[in-house]
């Protein structure tokens, strides 16, 4: 393979791992504040419900009045968020978004320190990190990467690298 084409490909691959981490980062950030407030509220209720009993007497009658629609609110909401988390399997996409993080950054840095090499060391080096490129794309793939994201993680390395979209 000529070297200026394998140049040019280190260069998209470092390009696309970048833009690749800054959508995981997005997700990474979403599904953290998602799972962060799931479990604020699933301490919440039990925190609320022990203030007003100690607060109140069980006999009071504003405790009565407002026990049943109060904690019967407090606890079903917070239910069927976790309902939602459980069913759109929240935590799983965190735990990915952090380790496609992790691997992309770690591509993105190996292209970026190997693109002045020349040679057959170029070539030697290039291969099996093409080779571990190629395969968390499909991993990263796998996850469901829709057009706007696509979008965004275009814009985040067009941004990055001082690129304009051609």
């Amino acid at each position: 393979m000529d070297e200026s084409v394998l140049k040019k490909q280190i260069l998209d691959c470092e390009f696309y791992s970048f833009g690749t981490t800054k959508l995981f980062e997005k997700r990474m950030k979403t599904y953290g504040a998602r799972l962060k407030c799931l479990t604020f509220l699933g301490l919440l209720s039990p925190v609320l419900l022990g203030g007003f009993l100690a607060a109140f007497s069980t006999d009071s009658e504003i405790f009565k009045a407002i026990q049943n629609p109060f904690c019967s609110g407090l606890t079903i909401f917070p239910a069927v968020v976790s309902l939602m988390s459980l069913s759109y399997k929240w935590d799983e996409k965190y735990s990915y978004a952090i380790v496609a993080v992790k691997d992309n950054t770690r591509l993105a840095n190996e292209f970026n320190k190997i693109k002045d090499l020349n040679g057959n060391k170029l070539k030697q080096i290039y291969k099996p990190l093409r080779e571990d490129y190629d395969r968390q794309n499909v991993s990263d793939m796998a996850e469901g990467i829709t057009e706007k994201e696509n979008r965004f993680a275009m814009r985040q390395s067009l941004f990055h690298f001082k690129s304009e979209c051609k």
